[in-house]
C-alpha cells in the first residue's frame, strides 16, 4: 500500500466523520453527548482534510528547519555509526583479552574491565536507538506522515493521539539528529588515550666506557628511552650494568646515550642504539642479555683522576710511561686543542711539551664543582705545520681517594611505567565513556521529551513514542 492509498482512505474517513457530525447535529432527539460530538466531528474532519491536502508540507517541515539551521544529518548518522563500530570493537577486544588469558589473570582483568564493558554496552545501545529512529524517519518518512494523517481522520478521535505522535516523530527526529554533534561537543573527549603505550619486552645490558686510552671510571651515564631516563654512575674499569630483573631496558625502542666525566659531556659512539639490533648477545651473566661498549675516541681517561679531550688531531697511539703521558696524533688543522679536566686533590701539576710543533700555550679556565667533586680545567693550544706530532704530558700525582659524584642514580622501572600508563589510559577511557553515555542518554531523553511536547501541541491527549528505547 502506497502513501497515496493511505491518504485516499483518510479522505474517505474525513468525509465519513463530517457526515456523522452533520447527522448527529440534525438528530431530533436531544441526546447531550451526541450534540456535543457533532461540532467536534465536523471540525476534526475539516482538519483531517486540510492535513491531507497539506501532506507535502507536513513531511517537509523538518527538512526546511534542517536547511535553515544548516544541519548535516548525514554527518550525524556517520558519527553514530562510528560510535557503534568503535564501541563494538572495544567490547569484543576486551572480552577476547579476558578469554585468552589463563586464570587468575582472566578473573582479575574481568573484574577490572566489567565497568568499562557495561558503560560501553549502555553507550552503544543509546547510539543504536538514535541511529534506529533516524533510519526509520529517513526510510519511512512519507509513509509515517500518511499514517499520521489517516489516524487523525478516524472519527471520534480514536486515533488522534497516536497520529499526533507519528507526526511529531517525523518532524522532531531529523532536527534532533542534526543537532547531535553540537550537543556532543559539550562533552568533549579528553583525548588522553589516543595512543596506548606498547609493552615491549625488556632486556639487561652491560658494557664498558672506553676512551682512546683508559676507561671513564665514575662518569655519569644517561640512557634515555622514550619517556624513560636511566642515570648511572659508571664503576671501576668503566663498567656499567642495567639488570633485566627489575630495571631492564625496553627492546625495539631507540635509546639515546650521553656520558659526562668531570664536568664535560664527552662525545661517545654510539650515541643511540636499539636492542637487539645494535648490541651483542651476552651469555655469561644470568640477569644480563646484551653487551654494548661505549667508545670515546677523542678522549684519554686517567681513571677518575683526569681526562684529556683532543680537538683537530686524530689520535694514533697513547702510552703512559711512569708519570708521562705520550700522545701520538695526526693534526687536522694548524692548531690542535687539548682540554684538560683534572681533580686538584689527585693531580697537582701537569707539564706539557711536544715534538714537531711551533708553539705550546696553556690557559687556565677555572675550577668548577661537578656533583660535589672539584674539577680544574685547562686549555692547551698546540700550533704546528707538521703532519704528525707527539705531545708529552708529565703529570705529578699525589695519594688521594677519589670522591664519587653525588648524583641520584635513577633506574626507571619500565614495566611499572607501562602499567601506570595503561592504568591512566583505561581511567581516561572509562571517564570518556561515562561522558559519552551521559551525552547520548540525556540527548535521547531530550529527543523523546521534544516528541511528546510537539505531539501534545498538535493535539495528542496521550502522546506515545513510535518505538520504545
Amino acid at each position: 500500500m502506497s502513501p497515496a492509498d493511505i491518504l485516499y482512505i483518510a479522505f474517505l474517513l474525513s468525509v465519513l466523520g463530517y457526515q456523522l457530525g452533520v447527522l448527529l447535529q440534525a438528530l431530533p432527539v436531544p441526546i447531550r453527548w451526541a450534540k456535543r460530538w457533532a461540532p467536534t466531528l465536523m471540525s476534526d474532519s475539516v482538519l483531517a482534510a486540510f492535513l491531507i491536502f497539506a501532506y507535502n508540507i507536513l513531511f517537509k517541515i523538518s527538512d526546511y528547519i534542517v536547511y535553515i539551521l544548516k544541519l548535516d544529518i548525514g554527518a550525524s548518522t556517520e558519527l553514530l555509526t562510528n560510535i557503534v563500530g568503535i564501541l563494538g570493537m572495544l567490547i569484543a577486544t576486551l572480552k577476547t583479552v579476558i578469554n585468552i588469558l589463563p586464570p587468575p589473570f582472566s578473573s582479575i582483568l574481568s573484574a577490572f574491565f566489567q565497568p568499562l564493558i557495561a558503560l560501553s554496552n549502555a553507550t552503544m545501545l543509546s547510539a543504536l536507538f538514535l541511529l534506529t529512529i533516524t533510519a526509520i524517519v529517513i526510510e519511512y518518512k512519507y509513509m509515517l506522515t500518511a499514517i499520521a494523517v489517516l489516524l487523525y481522520a478516524i472519527p471520534f478521535r480514536l486515533g488522534r493521539s497516536l497520529g499526533a505522535s507519528f507526526l511529531a516523530f517525523v518532524i522532531v527526529v531529523p532536527i534532533a539528529i542534526g543537532l547531535l554533534p553540537s550537543w556532543l561537543s559539550l562533552f568533549k573527549s579528553s583525548g588522553e588515550y589516543t595512543s596506548l603505550p606498547r609493552l615491549a619486552p625488556v632486556a639487561g645490558l652491560w658494557g664498558q666506557v672506553v676512551g682512546a686510552y683508559g676507561t671513564g671510571d665514575h662518569g655519569i651515564l644517561k640512557i634515555v628511552c622514550g619517556n624513560l631516563t636511566y642515570t648511572l654512575v659508571v664503576g671501576v674499569d668503566g663498567v656499567y650494568v642495567v639488570p633485566r630483573s627489575k630495571y631492564g631496558l625496553p627492546m625495539y625502542t631507540t635509546c639515546l646515550l650521553t656520558f659526562n666525566h668531570l664536568g664535560e659531556n664527552v662525545r661517545v659512539s654510539p650515541s643511540r642504539f636499539i636492542i637487539p639490533f645494535d648490541v651483542d648477545v651476552e651469555l655469561r651473566y644470568p640477569d644480563v642479555d646484551y653487551r654494548l661498549n661505549i667508545y670515546a675516541p677523542r678522549t684519554i681517561f686517567l681513571r677518575d683522576r683526569a681526562h684529556i679531550t683532543l680537538d683537530f688531531c686524530a689520535i694514533a697511539d697513547v702510552t703512559l710511561n711512569n708519570s708521562t703521558l705520550v700522545i701520538h696524533c695526526y693534526p687536522l688543522a694548524q692548531e690542535v686543542y687539548l682540554h684538560l679536566f683534572l681533580r686538584p686533590q689527585c693531580i697537582k701539576h701537569v707539564d706539557v711539551s711536544a715534538d714537531f710543533v711551533d708553539a705550546v700555550g696553556i690557559t687556565y679556565l677555572g675550577e668548577v664543582n661537578w656533583y660535589g667533586v672539584d674539577v680544574v680545567k685547562y686549555l692547551v693550544t698546540v700550533k704546528t705545520m707538521a703532519s704528525e706530532i707527539t705531545i708529552y704530558l708529565k703529570i705529578k700525582q699525589c695519594e688521594c681517594i677519589p670522591r664519587k659524584p653525588q648524583v641520584e642514580v635513577s633506574l626507571a622501572e619500565y614495566v611499572q611505567y607501562v602499567i601506570d600508563k595503561i592504568t591512566q589510559f583505561l581511567i581516561a577511557l572509562l571517564w570518556d565513556q561515562l561522558k559519552l553515555l551521559i551525552a547520548l542518554a540525556s540527548y535521547t531523553t531530550l529527543t523523546i521529551a521534544a516528541i511528546y511536547s510537539v505531539a501534545r501541541i498538535i493535539g495528542a491527549s496521550h502522546p506515545r513514542l513510535v518505538i520504545q528505547p
